[in-house]
C-alpha cells in the first residue's frame, strides 16, 4: 500500500499544476504545486489571498453604520444573539477549534466586534470588485477568518529566533465560516442587499425606508 502510494505521488509530480497559467510541477498527491495548494488550502482556492484591510475598509463602514442606523431591529438583535452564543460556548465540531476560540473569550470579543466584519465581507463578495473571492468557497474561508482574525495572533519564537505568528488552520477556517454561512448566511445576504439599496437610494436622493430588511435593490428600484 505504502508502495503504490509512493508511486502514484512519484507519477503525479511529473504532472503540471492544474492552476490557471501555472508551469510549474504538481506538489505530492495534490493536482496543484505547492504554492496554488497551499494556497487552496488557507483559502479554499488555488487563486485565493487574504483580503487586504484597506480593501474592505468601505465595506466595513457601510456595515457598521447600518448597523448602528438600525440598531434594536428584531433582526439585528437575533443575529447578535446567535453570533455570541457561538462565540461564548459553541457548539463546535473540531477539538482544534475548541482549543482556538476562547482566545476570542480572552480578548474580550463580542458579536458586536464581529458582525459588521460579516457583512462587510458578504458586501465585498456581492460586489464582484475582489479577486481574493473568486471561488465559492472562498467566502468561507474569508468569513471564518473574519471571525478568528478579530483578536491578534498568538506570538512565538521560530527557528531562526525571530518572533511568528501561528497560521489558522484550514479546518477550524471552514468550520466557523461555515458555520456563518449557515447561521447567519441569510441575514447578511439581506443586510448586505438593503446597503446595497439604501446607497442606491441615497444616491438618487430619495427617502431611506425606515425598515431596513423588506428592502432590496428590486424593491429599491420600484420606489424611484
Amino acid at each position: 500500500m505504502a508502495t503504490d502510494i509512493t508511486e502514484f505521488r512519484k507519477r503525479n509530480r511529473l504532472l503540471p499544476c492544474e492552476a490557471r497559467g501555472c508551469s510549474n510541477r504538481r506538489w505530492s498527491s495534490s493536482i496543484y504545486c505547492a504554492g496554488h495548494a497551499r494556497r487552496s488550502n488557507l483559502y479554499g482556492s488555488p487563486y485565493g489571498q487574504v483580503i487586504e484591510v484597506r480593501t474592505l475598509k468601505p465595506y466595513l463602514k457601510a456595515a457598521q453604520d447600518f448597523l448602528k442606523m438600525h440598531a434594536g431591529a428584531p433582526q439585528i438583535v437575533a443575529a447578535l444573539k446567535l453570533l455570541q452564543a457561538f462565540i461564548d460556548r459553541g457548539p463546535y465540531d473540531s477539538p482544534q477549534t475548541e482549543k482556538l476560540m476562547p482566545r476570542l473569550r480572552q480578548f474580550q470579543v463580542s458579536a458586536e466586534d464581529v458582525l459588521p466584519k460579516l457583512i462587510a465581507t458578504y458586501l465585498l463578495d456581492r460586489s464582484g470588485f475582489c479577486a481574493a473571492l473568486d471561488h465559492p468557497e472562498t467566502l468561507t474561508f474569508a468569513l471564518g477568518r473574519a471571525v478568528l482574525r478579530t483578536v491578534p495572533r498568538a506570538p512565538y519564537i521560530g527557528d531562526n529566533g525571530k518572533p511568528r505568528s501561528h497560521a489558522l488552520r484550514a479546518g477550524v477556517v471552514r468550520e466557523v465560516g461555515g458555520w456563518v454561512q449557515r447561521v447567519l448566511g441569510h441575514f447578511c445576504v439581506n443586510a448586505s442587499n438593503s446597503i446595497t439599496a439604501i446607497s442606491a437610494l441615497r444616491h438618487e436622493r430619495v427617502l431611506i425606508a425606515s425598515d431596513p430588511f423588506p428592502l432590496t435593490t428590486a424593491q429599491a428600484a420600484e420606489q424611484k
